[in-house]
């Protein structure tokens, strides 16, 4: 996905994923995208506690074109 947006000619590209779920934040480190923040009650999981918001880390990187 990194090769199609840089192709693409996007700059920025982000990732959210679970606070919790430390494999998801792994690979995104890996593909060289860095923890910008952490989005608060942001967005619910339909298969973890429906009907109540969970915390995401929000990751970027920035793209050369």
């Amino acid at each position: 996905m990194v090769d199609v947006a840089r192709a693409a000619g996007v700059l920025r590209l982000f990732a959210l994923c679970h606070a919790d779920h430390r494999a998801s934040a792994r690979v995104l480190e890996k593909c060289g995208f860095a923890l910008e923040g952490t989005l608060h009650r942001y967005v619910e999981f339909p298969n973890l506690k429906r009907g109540e918001p969970q915390d995401v880390l929000c990751y970027a990187v920035i793209l050369q074109v």
